[in-house]
């Protein structure tokens, strides 16, 4: 669109200004391609970083994994931040904001080039304060600034809000316009300000920096190569989570919750709960009951390093599960049913496809991350759900195929209980980190208490095949309740809930749960006799998980 009043060069600048915008707009890149383009782009910077800037990190034997971990989740943080400044306040489509980030953010690979080869610095780049980063942004001047980040960080400005200009040149010919776009780019300004500081200056609200040059982040000495690093990891990892999903809830808008349920919000928090209740039976048999009673306390909290990523990357992998199970049902799911967002075509089957490999890509390279046997119970965890879903195996067409759920269940839980964690110790009473990282192995116990998930979970997946009965029956797939009738198939299941939450009594069987334990499952029981839905009882069994979890640390 031409500016208006503009003569004929005005309106040949702003029409090649439009068509450089829609080029730069243009689909070109996947989700999974881009995914794959922002972690090669913050990979090389990285390297880039350390070779050129970082001599002393670069000549000291020690693990790199975990400080590159550390910076790469956070050149993808940026990335989404990026984006997500964009889509507010633009008020373009989100892959029209993606797509133009694309063409910029290659930016990054810049700044240690320019502060090496033209300036000569050989120190790499770190705010060890809030005064240091007010320095560096608005002096250009300082211990820690560096002429290539101030490159970097203007390239983004401009483009930011060159962008946004742009798009809202039209409301600069009136009062009201101007006032409006004022404010728009004043809380943009604000809103960018803040992202880069919270960003780039970690240790001025979390334990990670330093007072007057002491580091405050516990026994640094013995921590600063892994613990420390897995620890601003853990949170730039949980950060990139959430700006997920509220770019997602911006983009959606209205269609958010619809979307929200395909994700299955009870089914997710459940397992999350098992991997969470894996890892406190491992810590408390091998560290101590001290690491999940005290794990908010100093040095304690440090091992949330361990505890974050551990459920974040099983909840990414159990949401890549969903998708694959909602891609592979698509040709018999109802398209009015709640939740059936690829057969109801409010998403193609495309992006679902590439953001299950995306969740599943990241759960692996956490666990990786984390540790070798974390890997490979992920691994198992991920292939059972693939065969469980996709031909020639389906095992979902199969009456017995809750037990490949039960399976994964079990996993899941073996999963947490593979957790490490740092190992604490204590003088006179005064606990300390000593640096070293412990690796949970199996032993009797857990692996009974994770049978007992399995059983739970052989018979949680029977009760939530209630909810896909009608697409279940179209689609030939065998359950109890196509194979029984809905009728008897309800009944049967109502049996089984209740003799499933006697199972929990082999572990606590004092007066108090010889009550509760029934009681929750004679509850859930009739609740599904009656409703005939999974929800009430998903709710109920997150009640008596809790109840277990409590009996269980007090």
């Amino acid at each position: 669109m031409a500016m208006e009043g503009s003569g004929p060069m005005g309106k040949r600048i702003g029409g090649r200004i439009d068509s450089l915008l829609a080029f730069l707009e243009k689909d070109r890149l996947n989700l999974w391609q881009t995914f794959a383009y922002v972690l090669i782009l913050a990979l090389a910077r990285d390297m880039l970083e350390y070779y050129l800037l970082d001599e002393a990190f670069v000549t000291t034997a020690h693990p790199w994994i975990f400080s590159i971990a550390h910076h790469v989740s956070f050149f993808v943080l940026t990335y989404l931040g990026l984006v997500l400044i964009l889509k507010v306040f633009s008020g373009s489509s989100l892959r029209k904001c993606i797509n133009y980030t694309n063409w910029y953010y290659w930016i990054i690979l810049l700044p240690p080039l320019i502060d090496r080869f033209l300036f000569g610095q050989d120190t790499n780049y770190a705010y060890f304060s809030w005064t240091d980063f007010l320095t560096a942004f608005f002096k250009f001047e300082g211990t820690s600034f560096h002429p290539g980040q101030a490159v970097e960080v203007l390239t983004v400005l401009f483009a930011l809000f060159a962008y946004v200009i742009w798009l809202h040149r039209d409301e600069m010919y009136d009062l009201p316009g101007r006032a409006v776009l004022a404010v728009r780019l004043g809380l943009m300004a604000v809103f960018t300000f803040a992202a880069m500081f919270t960003l780039g200056t970690p240790g001025a609200y979390l334990p990670v920096g330093s007072e007057n040059g002491v580091p405050v982040f516990p026994s640094f000495d013995s921590t600063k190569y892994v613990q420390y690093h897995l620890f601003i990891f853990a949170y730039y990892y949980l950060a990139a989570v959430v700006l997920v999903l509220a770019l997602s809830y911006i983009a959606l808008r209205g269609r958010f919750r619809r979307e929200l349920w395909a994700l299955r919000p009870y089914q997710t928090a459940f397992f999350g709960g098992i991997v969470l209740a894996g890892t406190a039976m491992a810590w408390r048999g091998w560290g101590g009951p001290e690491l999940i009673s005290r794990i908010f306390e100093p040095p304690y909290w440090v091992n949330l390093a361990y505890v974050v990523p551990t459920v974040l990357s099983a909840v990414l992998a159990w949401q890549a599960i969903v998708l694959w199970n909602d891609i592979s049902d698509r040709e018999w799911d109802s398209p009015t049913k709640e939740g059936r967002v690829i057969a109801s075509g409010l998403l193609p089957v495309g992006v679902f496809k590439e953001a299950s490999g995306v969740l599943a890509f990241v759960s692996l390279a956490v666990s990786l991350l984390l540790s070798v046997q974390q890997f490979l119970i992920m691994a198992g965890i991920l292939v059972l759900a693939f065969v469980y879903s996709f031909p020639p195996v389906r095992f979902k067409n199969a009456l017995l195929s809750p037990i490949l759920m039960g399976a994964g269940a079990f996993l899941a839980f073996l999963y947490g209980a593979a957790t490490p964690f740092s190992v604490v110790s204590s003088v006179v009473d005064a606990p300390y980190l000593t640096g070293e990282v412990f690796h949970p192995s199996l032993y009797p116990e857990i692996v009974m208490v994770g049978l007992f998930m399995f059983i739970g979970l052989v018979v949680g997946s029977i009760i939530t095949d209630v909810d896909g009965y009608e697409e279940d029956r179209v689609g030939g797939v065998r359950t109890v309740y196509t194979v029984l009738g809905l009728e008897r198939g309800v009944d049967c299941v109502a049996v089984l809930i209740f003799l499933t939450s006697l199972t929990p009594l082999v572990l606590f069987h004092s007066a108090p749960d010889l009550v509760a334990f029934p009681a929750l499952g004679l509850a859930a029981a009739l609740w599904f006799r009656r409703a005939r839905r999974s929800r009430p009882v998903m709710s109920i069994a997150m009640v008596g998980l809790l109840y277990a979890a409590l009996r269980f640390l007090l």
